[in-house]
């Protein structure tokens, strides 16, 4: 068997010239690979790498869009490496490798001069060179695109399974790294069916079959995680009108040519491509086949995707697969219009040139410096200079509220590397003076507790207001309150978890962290390690008896996490008291504490571990433990009436305040479930947003239940009850009798918010039965159309 036409020696000149694009090609990957900074996309595959496997495995199942390989993968890159220039070298390999294989491709499809134009095209392509330079998939998975699109050629020309398998060997990285795989590897398989067709045979049929039964195999790993998220995802699912994913595919097409350099390379780019399609079918019909070979892995995936109407997580980095089906055709009209062969390789090699002359000239900010950019609509600002500045500009013990997850866990990731002092990881409060708390956000808003600027200087005197690089920071020193004294009884105390309550209160506190959303809570700011809250209080009672008693409001949803309390009198040893073992359906917890007459100072401390095991959100799961309010209650020992009534109305309060936030679910956001409404004793009214109705009792002695049947959830649910004027709403599992999950009792002279939205533990992918029960006319049940339980936003 003779040599395949792309393994002919070359002419020295050639060599010469495929040296140099390779060369040149490599300087824009390669060079000044640790710059800009990781964007957060880059940040989530090193943050999420850095976990167990078991972690990644559940975090891909709950949360992600992509199968685990990719960070599994990564999780062995970091083993040699965390800077940027180390996480971002597979990439930058694998991208000038693929100029190497677009020779090949060209070469085998349209001979020596298209191939080595196509590799220049390539070397200087934007879009490529960005994808490069990215701790992202993108740039591997044209490599293994290339390897299989050469070997499969081979095969539909010679017939040899060498190149079959081959193929089929080069799709499995790409079918367990990125769903979008499944569209490459079908328009393969319908080319290989095209090709069969006019010389059909047993043996080519036997090829297909052979070729469909292992790229299931390949497939089979990723499957559990792409049908996880298929169902959990409704985005994934969504279709939008035709004219809307007509217009971004085209946008996105022209990434292709172009990314972000200067609008007449796209105009040129268009041109000889449109050129070498022109060019071919008029000087080389012997070459049709291989051109639309080429094309047809970019026509299959467009006509799949105008099909379906899909438009989530959609860009021209997701169809990068088809730069050949740019690049061929394009360099195939420069190898024609160079006309003499001898031309080729040095005009080849001036090519490349060009192209690099000009991302280095006209691109050099969107892609050299530290600062530079190419996603604007999803940029936090530049992370590691944030981390070089922030100790600069806060003390140890300053304390720092996050307007999102991602922007702690990514400034931290530099900060780890960069400096000894880690206000983010370890946060430290003293018992003296005033704290100052930095709120730094990159818009107006911090979370949901603060709308704009204005909000948030009402927690305190105004120290300043500055930047941290893109991030803009409010200064503010809040007073520390005295110690409590309990001078008088009944005596009750309240921390809550905002920033402005729980600075001017706390005593002193260490490894917690402000989420700064639904009201405010503690979680601890690093994995394995427990934070604390301390809480003083004097007693002014001196010998007099009490019975004292502390509520704790939490959340606790993450395995292995765990809420202690700890209490000691008079500098003696600490009793502690397990309140919390994650998961936890508990949301609130007292426990009394054993004083002796006469004590006279008492340290009261909460303590939050994190054990992250439970996928959560952005690059980590701190948040599954959250402290929501610490509350201390004394009362005159055995004394019935206004204390007992004071400390039921206070533990009312506190479950009352249980809810995730303020605000109506969406409607797509309802589960599959049947509602069985009671037939008499039900009031329905039409009440809160269009479609919304609200069903309680009809007289204000009567207790009625709805039964709510769902389909199996993952992740948990949440629903809108509402109580006041000593009405309670209660949720059992499975009937009347089964265990309660949930109750919401009502204090007379009040209501609970309306749209206050209350989570259930529900048990975790199983159908499920429940028995809500309105008790008394004030307990209602807010439901849309028929559904009463939504999925628990994240």
């Amino acid at each position: 068997m003779t040599d395949s036409p792309d393994r002919q020696p070359l002419a020295a000149s050639w060599r010469i010239a495929l040296a140099a694009i390779l060369l040149v090609g490599g300087w824009l990957r390669f060079y000044r690979l640790d710059v800009p900074s990781l964007w957060p996309d880059e940040m989530l595959v090193a943050l999420m790498a850095s976990f167990p496997p078991q972690y990644i495995a559940k975090w891909a199942l709950a949360l992600e869009v992509h199968p685990p390989t990719y960070h599994y993968f990564y999780s062995l890159v970091e083993q040699f490496g965390l800077s940027d220039f180390a996480l971002r070298l597979p990439s930058a390999m694998a991208g000038t490798a693929s100029i190497w294989l677009m020779w090949r491709a060209g070469r085998l499809l349209f001979g020596e001069g298209a191939g080595l134009f196509a590799a220049a095209l390539l070397a200087g392509n934007p879009l490529h060179v960005w994808l490069s330079r990215q701790v992202r998939p993108y740039a591997l998975m044209v490599f293994f695109f290339l390897l299989a699109f050469i070997h499969l050629a081979l095969y539909i020309r010679t017939g040899d399974r060498r190149g079959l398998w081959k193929a089929m060997l080069a799709n499995l990285p790409l079918l367990l790294t990125h769903y979008i795989s499944i569209l490459i590897v079908g328009a393969e398989g319908a080319l290989l069916a095209a090709a069969a067709l006019p010389r059909l045979s047993g043996r080519r049929v036997k090829d297909l079959l052979l070729f469909a039964a292992v790229s299931l195999a390949s497939f089979a790993p990723a499957l559990p995680f792409f049908l996880t998220m298929m169902a959990k995802r409704q985005d994934m699912n969504a279709r939008v009108p035709f004219d809307v994913v007509l217009d971004r595919t085209l946008e996105y097409a022209q990434g292709l040519f172009n990314l972000f350099s200067h609008p007449a390379l796209t105009w040129a780019l268009i041109a000889l491509w449109a050129a070498g399609l022109l060019l071919v079918a008029a000087r080389a019909r012997d070459r049709l086949g291989w051109l639309a070979y080429s094309l047809g892995f970019m026509a299959l995936p467009f006509a799949v995707i105008l099909y379906q109407r899909y438009n989530t997580f959609y860009f021209s980095s997701h169809i990068s697969f088809m730069l050949p089906a740019v690049v061929l055709p394009a360099g195939y009209a420069l190898a024609v219009l160079a006309r003499r062969s001898r031309l080729i390789p040095p005009a080849a090699a001036l090519t490349a040139g060009a192209l690099a002359a000009l991302i280095l000239l006209h691109d050099h900010a969107r892609l050299y410096r530290e600062d530079s950019t190419i996603i604007s609509w999803w940029h936090f600002g530049t992370f590691k200079a944030m981390a070089r500045e922030l100790p600069v500009h806060v003390r140890p013990t300053d304390q720092l509220v996050f307007s999102d997850m991602s922007l702690p866990n990514s400034i931290n990731w530099y900060l780890r590397r960069f400096s000894a002092m880690n206000p983010v990881e370890s946060p430290r409060l003293g018992q003296d003076g005033p704290a100052v708390v930095h709120f730094l956000s990159n818009g107006e808003s911090v979370g949901n507790l603060f709308g704009s600027r204005a909000d948030i200087e009402k927690t305190g005197r105004v120290l300043g207001r500055w930047k941290l690089d893109a991030l803009n920071v409010t200064s503010v020193e809040i007073p520390r309150e005295p110690v409590p004294a309990v001078d008088v009884l009944p005596f009750e105390f309240t921390a809550t978890g905002h920033p402005g309550d729980f600075f001017s209160k706390v005593r002193s506190m260490e490894g917690l962290a402000v989420k700064p959303d639904w009201g405010g809570s503690l979680h601890p700011s690093r994995y394995r390690t427990p934070g604390w809250a301390g809480f003083e209080f004097v007693n002014g009672l001196g010998e007099a008896a009490m019975s004292v008693t502390a509520g704790l409001s939490f959340e606790n949803i993450g395995e292995g996490d765990a809420i202690a309390l700890e209490y000691s009198v008079d500098g003696g040893p600490a009793a502690r008291v397990d309140v919390s073992g994650g998961p936890d359906r508990n949301r609130f917890v007292s426990v009394p504490l054993s004083l002796a007459p006469g004590w006279k100072r008492l340290l009261v401390r909460v303590l939050l571990a994190c054990a992250g095991r439970t996928p959560y959100g952005y690059g980590g799961s701190l948040q599954t433990v959250q402290l929501k309010t610490l509350s201390l209650w004394a009362c005159p020992p055995g004394q019935t009436g206004p204390c007992d009534q004071r400390l039921f109305e206070a533990q009312v309060r506190m479950a009352q305040q249980g809810y995730l936030g303020i605000g109506f679910a969406k409607e797509s956001s309802a589960p599959e479930q049947s509602l069985t409404l009671p037939e008499s004793g039900l009031a329905v009214h039409d009440e809160g947003p269009p479609g919304w109705k609200v069903l309680s009792p009809d007289a204000p002695d009567k207790q009625v239940t709805v039964t709510v049947k769902a389909s199996a959830l993952k992740g948990g649910a949440v629903f809108y009850p509402r109580t006041g004027g000593g009405s309670f709403v209660s949720v059992r599992l499975g009937g009347p009798d089964g265990p309660e999950l949930f109750r919401l009792t009502g204090l007379h002279g009040s209501w609970t918010p309306i749209a206050a939205m209350y989570p259930l533990a529900l048990p975790e992918g199983q159908d499920a039965e429940l028995s809500v029960t309105l008790s008394g006319q004030w307990a209602q049940l807010w439901v849309y159309g028929g559904s009463a339980l939504f999925r628990r936003p994240r």
